[in-house]
């Protein structure tokens, strides 16, 4: 399994050679426990797991924001 963590605590990418249904099931979703329950689920079913670096993504406004900000900068 592959897992990008985001900076919020949750992951932006997660990646497999087969689905798991698992690894979905008894998570708080929509807090900063995402990622380390998905990645203890990981362990309890014995998956080899790579982490990536730690990413940032789009859930809110604010960070919608951010990335506009980006853009910006990198128009400049």
């Amino acid at each position: 399994m592959v897992l990008g963590p985001a900076e919020d605590g949750g992951y932006g990418l997660i990646g497999m050679r087969q689905a798991h249904k698992a690894l979905f099931q008894n998570i708080d979703w929509g807090t900063d426990a995402v990622a380390e329950q998905t990645l203890m689920a990981a362990s309890k079913l014995q998956l080899s797991v790579f982490r990536m670096p730690k990413i940032w993504d789009v859930d809110r406004p604010e960070d919608w924001q951010r990335y506009l900000l980006l853009k910006e900068q990198e128009a400049k």
